[in-house]
């Protein structure tokens, strides 16, 4: 280490935690004694140190938080019946919902043209075991929307 030349910033806070070996310690010490520029980084440094270690007020955040948490222990719990009771209540009002579309798209057109367009096109084209294969697997997936509808808080959060 050259005598005539400062320490970097880096070996001052390394002074500063008290981590150097012993010769860089008393050379240090020595050079700041002298150096006015490395007094002053050294004060600067040591202003740092106290601003950083004084315990800070949270202020109003922490009140919002323990005013959340109170509430959240005052809320009691559901009993475990209630969350299927919702699921098939969901499910429920979601097919009475698609069947009653389905009632005012028929009266008011005389029948649901692009259902019967469908239900043409498989007659003629497929025969009639693939046609019900087909309008069962459009079923199944009815199903599995409204399903992944009911269900949907508990299926996020296990992707999540």
């Amino acid at each position: 280490m050259k005598m005539n030349s400062c320490p970097d910033k880096a070996r001052l806070i390394a002074y500063r935690l008290n981590i150097l070996k012993p010769e860089e310690h008393r050379w240090i010490e020595a050079h700041i004694a002298e150096c006015k520029k490395c007094q002053q980084m050294l004060k600067v440094e040591i202003e740092i140190d106290n601003f950083l270690s004084t315990p800070m007020d949270p202020g109003p955040i922490e009140d919002s938080v323990i005013q959340r948490l109170h509430l959240y222990q005052r809320i009691v719990p559901s009993p475990r019946w209630l969350y299927p009771a919702w699921i098939f209540l969901n499910t429920l009002v979601f097919i009475a919902v698609g069947i009653a579309i389905w009632a005012v798209l028929r009266t008011q057109s005389g029948n649901i043209f692009w259902l019967n367009d469908f239900i043409d096109l498989l007659r003629k084209g497929l025969n009639y075991k693939l046609g019900a294969i087909i309008m069962n697997s459009i079923g199944l997936l009815f199903l599995l929307v409204s399903l992944i509808f009911a269900f949907r808080e508990k299926f996020l959060r296990r992707l999540i």
